[in-house]
């Protein structure tokens, strides 16, 4: 075949709300792939109404994510995301930026 990848991915996670606050969830990854390199990542969701969240992560790469999304009239959901690579914060190429739209 074509661009068939040999690589494959396992992951395993593990999330749920926080006790003290019901608009906030904790999560954590761990994946290991064929390769024989494991990450760790810790992530968090905070719902600040009913249509919009934030989202944080950091692995261990030492990739640094955020996201916030919005909500639109329940059929657009527009998301601005940002990344950054805090081991190479100098580098100018350390941070990454987008926008997603989803129907």
């Amino acid at each position: 075949m074509l661009g068939k990848s040999d690589a494959a991915k396992y992951s395993f996670s593990v999330y749920g709300p926080l006790a003290s606050n019901p608009n906030a969830t904790i999560a954590s990854e761990l994946q290991y792939d064929s390769d024989g390199k494991a990450q760790v990542a810790v992530g968090t969701n905070y719902k600040l109404d009913s249509g919009s969240s934030v989202k944080s992560r950091i692995n261990s790469r030492g990739i640094f994510g955020l996201v916030y999304s919005q909500r639109i009239q329940d059929a657009f959901t527009f998301s601005f995301l940002a990344d950054f690579n805090i081991r190479e914060i100098d580098h100018p190429n350390s941070a990454k930026f987008g926008i997603k739209v989803a129907l």
